[in-house]
């Protein structure tokens, strides 16, 4: 009988460590990249966070917020245009991805190619932080001070299940 015990004892302690990796495991997140307005105009900039940090699993949601139409091709602009991965998104519009395994991902708009961007995927992931800022008026003479304040807010990720 004691021989019986410790064989159940086992039983029972493997059964037990088959579930701790789920616990506490965080679930799949959506992390938010915004094509900003105006971005046609901001040079090499536009698209933000940049880079932006995931874990394997996570979805980056790409949304247009410029009144231009954007795209999010895979691979480096002087790779030339990517015939499979090229995703066209319209004004107002969203594309999402979900990337399973680490890694580094380059991506850029194969209309605007000096617009660039990095999906990194590890073990961080990216604060997902609404930024405000506003002035004090909206229309200055020249010469005219500036007052500008702002806030940031840190705003939970949204699930995915």
């Amino acid at each position: 009988m004691p021989k019986m015990a410790a064989v159940m004892a086992k039983l029972l302690f493997s059964s037990l460590l088959s579930f701790l990796p789920t616990l506490g495991a965080e679930e799949p997140v959506a992390v938010s990249v915004s094509i900003l307005p105006g971005a046609t105009n901001l040079g090499d900039g536009g698209m933000t966070p940049d880079p932006v940090h995931i874990r394997p699993g996570d979805t980056v949601v790409w949304t247009n917020h410029d009144a231009a139409l954007h795209s999010v091709a895979f691979g480096e602009p002087a790779g030339g245009v990517p015939m499979l991965d090229f995703h066209l998104i319209a004004p107002g519009k969203s594309f999402s991805r979900t990337f399973d395994s680490a890694g580094t991902f380059d991506y850029y708009c194969v209309l605007h190619p000096f617009k660039t961007g990095t999906v990194i995927v590890g073990d961080e992931r990216s604060p997902n932080l609404n930024v405000s800022i506003a002035t004090d008026k909206g229309y200055y003479e020249k010469g005219e001070t500036v007052l500008v304040t702002g806030t940031v807010q840190d705003i939970a990720p949204a699930s995915l299940s």
